[in-house]
Order: C-alpha cells, then structure tokens, then sequence
C-alpha cells in the first residue's frame, strides 16, 4: 500500500479575530489570545485589531488624566 501524502485539512482550530473576522493563517504571528476557563470558547484578536484597541486604550486614559487635572 503506498504511503498517503499529508491531507488538505486544517490539523488546528479555526482562528477567527473577535473584532474584524480575520481568519489566521498558520503562519501569521503577534495574535492575542485571551485565555478562559476550557467550558469557555477563547478570544482571539489579529495584530491590527489589537493594536486599535491599545491606542484606543490609551486615548481614554489620556482623556481621563486631563479630566482629572482640571
């Protein structure tokens, strides 16, 4: 009997970002995974979602610090 070739089907989960609907590639790095108890599906986030929710992060707390100051 011959040896079967590796299959065409994804071998991991599908990774789908929770804010835009980006799908990883097995190859793409720097996505965040937020970790939750095993019951509990994970969140996932692509680098330039992530990166959007950082900056906006920081906007906030700047406006709160100049909040603050006044």
């Amino acid at each position: 009997m011959p040896a079967r070739g590796p299959g065409t089907g994804r071998t991991v989960p599908l990774v789908r970002c929770v804010e835009c609907g980006h799908v990883k590639d097995c190859d793409e790095r720097g996505w965040v995974t937020v970790l939750s108890p095993s019951s509990d599906p994970r969140i996932h986030y692509c680098c330039n979602c992530m990166e959007t929710l950082v900056r906006r992060a920081r906007a906030d707390e700047a406006e709160e610090a100049e909040a603050t100051e006044e």
